[in-house]
């Protein structure tokens, strides 16, 4: 039974893991660190896609511009992933519920 228990257990983590880990965009940073820029305005852009942001869902640093945003009450958040986004707002539905 312990043995099930723990089986199911390491089951839950790892899916969680690749929840986070799935769906990322890896191309969006290979194109920001290639592109040369010249105005400095465009180059203030660059260096804020690439710094590295916490996922709002599951708190894994990454690249800004490898990142999904989704504005929420006027406040942009970052997600590692479409999966870990949507985990999230339906976390946040959820609590909204419980307060009523």
């Amino acid at each position: 039974m312990k043995r099930i228990f723990f089986l199911l257990l390491l089951v839950a983590i790892g899916a969680t893991l690749i929840m986070c880990a799935g769906e990322q965009k890896p191309e969006a940073a290979e194109e920001a660190t290639e592109t040369v820029v010249a105005d400095t305005a465009v180059a203030d852009t660059v260096v804020a896609d690439t710094a590295k942001v916490a996922c709002a869902g599951c708190g894994m640093e990454m690249e800004k511009a490898q990142m999904v945003s989704h504005e929420i009450e006027g406040e942009t958040h970052y997600f590692c992933s479409e999966k870990c986004k949507e985990s999230y707002l339906v976390k946040k539905e959820e609590e909204a519920k419980k307060e009523m």
